[in-house]
Formats: C-alpha cells, structure tokens, sequence
C-alpha cells in the first residue's frame, strides 16, 4: 500500500512567521529549530517535515505545538538539506530544483525527484538518533514523541522500526503519505493518525483496525478532518501572513495541535 506522497492540488502557502525558539547546527549533520525547555516538561518532540523542508509553516507549527504541552521542547531537523521549493509547486521549467533535477514543466520531475532521488529515500534513523541525543544532552528529555508530516511519516516510522533500542515512546503522523499496514502493525508504542480527506482510503480499512486492537489501543488516536486538504497541518495550511488567513484552516489546525497535545499528554505521561 505504498501511497503517492502530497495527493492535492493545493499549493504550498508562504508564510513569513520567524518563530520564537532559536536554530542550531549539529556540526557535520545538519541545522534544526528547536523550541521550548525541559524546565516544566521532560518530553522531547521531533518533528519531521513534508517535502518543502522547515519552512515559515514548520516552525510555527513547532511553536503551536510547544506551547499545547507546556513549554516542552520539540525539535525540527532538516532531513532533506535541499528541499523541494515550496514556490515552484505546481512545477514550472523557469522555477528552482534541488540539485540533480533536470527542469522541466509539470509534476514529473517531482514524483522522480521524491521516488528515486537518493536525498528522498535514504535511511535516516541514524539522523534522528542524533537529534534524540542532542536532546538527552541539552535538555535532558525523558520521554521522546516522533511526528511526521507528510513524508515525514514513513521516516518517522520506518527510523523507529529500524533502531535499537527504538527512538520514541510515541507515534503521530499528521496527513502521512507512503504509509502502509506492516509499519504499523510492528509498533509497539502509542500512534496517532490525523488524516485529510485525500488520504487513501487504505488508512481507515487497514490501519485503523489495528490502531483499535493493538496492545497501545487505549491510547491510538485515528481521527479523520474530512474538510481539510492533505498537508493542513505542514506547508499547504497557514497563509501568506503570520496570522491564518482562512478561518477554517485555522481551527481545524488548532484543532490538530490540541489532538496531538492530548495524544503526547496521555502517551508520554
């Protein structure tokens, strides 16, 4: 059940919001956004992106999401380095590629670029568990939560399958794209599904059961937003401006934010 990835017409929205936490290099790796303390929280979220990398959209939500659970750190590390633009979406010839793309007009160069590209399916367990441990280190997380958006669900999922000891104690993908029964069916902690009306009906036929009879079942979430558009939550959500420009979007991306803080809340107690 391998999904197509971004399955809506919807662009990505550009947003100028600069965020209230502060940006770090890990020297040799990559740069990440980090937001929150360890001073009221032990909990350490890392949160990984859709296919247009940290953007504007990315960090609040890190911020939003910060707040929700008191102040507790949640990480954004950029694991692709060299993101799809989010302002070339649809493509254009004359618009910008990550290196290795040959320009081109429509969406073939993309779905290439984010089913071939090494840069797009290359293991990145290794990759989270330095982040994991820049947090044990900095602030001295207890309890490690893992979000995907969007693509960011599959290498949530398939990094914490792939680690011993495993990377999180808890699970959540917002509008997850290539997700398929066997990653779940191997988890053993808590996960949590927030879904579009694009996602493929698979999810509610195949994943949903699971989440409703596993061991963690008391506290699976699978809940449906069945007026939102795939990527609410991440880069297609917020507006052009640092406040929301759609009243809808905004309170069902609210309502997004206090599900996952319930979800962490509960599972990460």
């Amino acid at each position: 059940m391998a999904t197509k990835c971004c399955p809506t017409d919807v662009k990505p929205a550009i947003n100028n919001y600069e965020g209230i936490g502060k940006k770090v290099k890990i020297e040799g790796h990559f740069d990440m956004y980090v937001v929150g303390s360890s001073a009221s929280s032990k909990i350490g979220i890392i949160a990984v992106t859709d296919i247009f990398g940290v953007t504007s959209n990315a960090i609040q939500f890190a911020d939003c999401l910060s707040a929700s659970l008191n102040g507790c750190v949640v990480c954004v590390p950029d694991m692709l380095i060299e993101p799809w633009d989010p302002t070339n979406v649809p493509p254009t010839k004359e618009g910008k590629f990550p290196p290795g793309v040959e320009p081109a007009d429509g969406v073939e160069p993309l779905i290439n670029w984010l089913m071939n590209h090494y840069n797009t399916r290359r293991d990145r367990s290794e990759s989270l568990a330095i982040v994991k441990d820049y947090l044990l280190k900095e602030y001295s997380c207890e309890k490690f939560g893992g979000i995907g958006l969007c693509w960011g669900s599959k290498v949530v999922w398939t990094s914490h399958l792939k680690s011993n000891p495993a990377l999180f104690h808890a699970l959540a993908s917002c509008h997850g794209s290539f997700m398929e029964k066997s990653d779940c069916e191997r988890v053993s902690v808590p996960q949590c599904f927030l879904n579009s009306k694009d996602e493929p009906p698979q999810y509610a036929s195949e994943i949903k059961p699971i989440l409703e009879s596993n061991s963690a079942k008391e506290l699976n979430v699978f809940k449906d937003y069945p007026t939102m558009h795939h990527g609410w939550m991440g880069t297609r959500g917020i507006g052009a401006n640092t406040d929301f420009t759609d009243s809808e979007i905004e309170q069902k991306f609210r309502e997004g934010i206090s599900d996952l803080s319930n979800f962490f809340s509960k599972a990460l107690a």
